[in-house]
């Protein structure tokens, strides 16, 4: 699924230079995207998201991306053990 996606091509620049045909093409076109694949996910991002470190905003995304891909697999497996089984760890949930 696409979670974050390019604005339109009236606003897909807040700043700088962009070509008429790059605006074109990046309208309404995923940034990042992601999809589960087997018993895991992958979670991937069109352009890079640490590029020059100028957007503080995209290394949120980029911190979010790293810790949901774990927790919320390991989240989704300790939901579906019984509540008497003992966790060891909490982020590990006996995969």
């Amino acid at each position: 699924s696409n979670v974050v996606r390019f604005a339109d091509t009236k606003t897909v620049l807040r700043s700088g230079h962009i070509w008429d045909d790059t605006k074109q093409q990046l309208a309404f076109k995923p940034f990042l995207i992601e999809q589960r694949v087997g018993s895991g996910r992958v979670i991937a991002f069109t352009q890079n998201p640490n590029f020059r470190a100028q957007q503080d905003g995209l290394t949120l995304l980029f911190a979010n991306s790293i810790y949901r891909s774990v927790a919320d697999d390991c989240a989704y497996s300790c939901l579906n053990k019984t509540i008497s089984e003992k966790q060891p760890h909490p982020f590990d949930c006996g995969k």
